[in-house]
């Protein structure tokens, strides 16, 4: 299964409310790209999108 990287093109901290959960490499289910890119500028960690949907 090919793991895909989050396009993180946010600027602010803000995210968009729609839902289109998709799962992290790290077994968090996030509600859409944005809170994905978001955890990931917060850690300073790599998280890749392991599939859409939840975890």
């Amino acid at each position: 299964e090919e793991k895909q990287i989050p396009r993180c093109r946010y600027s602010s901290n803000i995210c968009p409310m729609n839902y289109a959960p998709l799962c992290g490499t790290n077994g968090i289910t996030y509600g859409n790209e944005c809170m994905l890119c978001a955890a990931i500028k917060a850690s300073k960690t790599k998280i890749l999108i392991r599939k859409q949907g939840r975890c």
